[in-house]
């Protein structure tokens, strides 16, 4: 029984650090899209309709991550329940981190859907954007700032806006990458590079403010 403790301590670690990984590249991805791409797709060039598509691509396999590690996740944990002190598996589904979780599985299948479809641009960016703020919810229902019994509310407000200023910075650096290595013109390189930097002393000042309330 130690054994079997143990593997699920494992393999809860590497669940949660794909949900944790995929939910940076969603968000950080869909900050990217709205506040980089389309503003600048005309003055990016030819390359523009590139960058959004290889930036897709990355948001699809993000999603599709999430979405299978947080099923995992579930199951998982509603087994150990299971087994350790014979919860039945109806209840563990009830559970308030499964339901979460379960939100989380909502949302990155909205957004693989969405990055998938061909649905009009602005239908797509305001589906992207509600996703992202489910997604982000979700995380914040199972972090221990939710958990606590006082000071709950502004304490899960800094837990939120951390995580956005993590997921904003850390996970937009790939798709920051994607467009500099596909964007040839030096005026389009100056401004894709100039409005990330903005994106990011903006998430370090909210990691700031969020951590310092948090602390």
């Amino acid at each position: 029984m130690a054994a079997l403790f143990d593997l699920f301590g494992f393999l809860d670690v590497v669940f949660r650090f794909v949900a944790l990984t995929s939910q940076a590249l969603m968000i950080g991805g869909i900050a990217f899209i709205l506040l980089v791409i389309h503003p600048f797709f005309d003055r990016i060039g030819r390359e523009a309709a590139e960058i959004f598509h290889r930036s897709l691509v990355l948001l699809r396999w993000s999603a599709l991550a999430g979405a299978v590690g947080a099923t995992l996740y579930v199951a998982l944990n509603v087994l150990l329940l299971q087994a350790s002190a014979d919860v039945p598996i109806t209840d563990g589904l009830a559970a308030d981190f499964a339901r979460a979780e379960m939100v989380r599985i909502v949302a990155c299948m909205l957004i693989f859907a969405l990055a998938t479809g061909n649905s009009p641009a602005g239908r797509r960016d305001t589906g992207l954007a509600i996703a992202a703020v489910i997604l982000l919810g979700a995380a914040v229902a199972t972090s221990h700032s939710v958990s606590r019994m006082t000071d709950r509310l502004p304490l899960a407000g800094a837990d939120a806006l951390h995580q956005l200023g993590a997921a904003v910075w850390i996970g937009g650096i790939p798709y920051f990458v994607i467009a500099l290595g596909r964007t040839h013109d030096s005026v389009a390189w100056r401004l894709i590079g100039k409005r990330f930097s903005q994106m990011s002393m903006a998430s370090v000042a909210a990691l700031t403010a969020a951590g310092l309330v948090l602390a």
